[in-house]
């Protein structure tokens, strides 16, 4: 785990912060029974996955998508998520469509 101090004279916002901690649990498995301990409330939890997976295994990637949220829903109900997509450049338009489909069939669960 790494903690950054965050403090910028001219962003007294985020100087007013305090600290950061980050950890990266990497989506593996060998995580999935201890990272509940890690979820609070008052965290920000970034959900990155691979786009250009979702064109090859849509089902499993959508599986792996549907356990974080609904864990960071369940342990951290008010906490914010963002979602972020890599490799979009390798996704064709009409494929990014498909993709944005399959997600928000399940976000709109946790809506």
């Amino acid at each position: 785990m790494k903690s950054w101090a965050m403090y910028n004279p001219s962003m007294t916002f985020f100087a007013s912060m305090g600290t950061v901690f980050v950890l990266y649990f990497g989506g593996q498995q060998v995580f999935y029974a201890i990272h509940h301990l890690y979820l609070t409330s008052g965290g920000m939890y970034l959900l990155v996955f691979d786009l250009s997976l979702m064109l090859k295994q849509m089902e499993e990637e959508m599986r792996v998508i549907n356990f974080w949220l609904n864990s960071v829903e369940l342990h951290a109900p008010d906490a914010a998520i963002i979602m972020i997509g890599t490799r979009c450049n390798q996704v064709k338009d009409e494929d990014l469509e498909k993709i944005d489909d399959e997600l928000t069939k399940i976000i709109i669960i946790y809506l």
